[in-house]
């Protein structure tokens, strides 16, 4: 079986969906870690996750995680914290999303930034 390459994430999610998130990754067997969780001044915490990911299963965790923080916010609808700057996508493979923006990807190492 070859060597899996590994995709490192930076996602900044709602802090109310930590557990929700966790038992996301949990399903796709991604290595995760919580580094912080952050309050901004007009919006209700955040929370910022490490990601280790298989890079075939990157698209899969992408889309997961962009379900499970749809069903967040249609739960609980919360603003944008004023400290995370809007992103663009940098790489070739685009993703783009019109929904207001409550989670960010930061894809290391190939400069892809998500935001949805």
């Amino acid at each position: 079986m070859p060597n899996s390459q590994m995709k490192l994430m930076l996602v900044i999610i709602p802090a109310s969906g930590i557990a929700e998130i966790e038992e996301t990754l949990k399903k796709v067997n991604a290595i995760f870690t919580v580094l912080e969780s952050r309050s901004g001044k007009l919006a209700k915490p955040n929370a910022t996750l490490l990601i280790e990911v298989p890079a075939e299963n990157q698209a899969a965790v992408i889309k997961l995680i962009k379900d499970t923080v749809a069903k967040i916010k249609e739960a609980e609808p919360m603003p944008l914290s004023q400290n995370i700057e809007p992103g663009e996508f940098v790489a070739s493979d685009k993703i783009t999303s019109s929904e207001s923006d409550s989670c960010s990807i930061l894809l290391l190492g190939i400069e892809e930034y998500l935001r949805f």
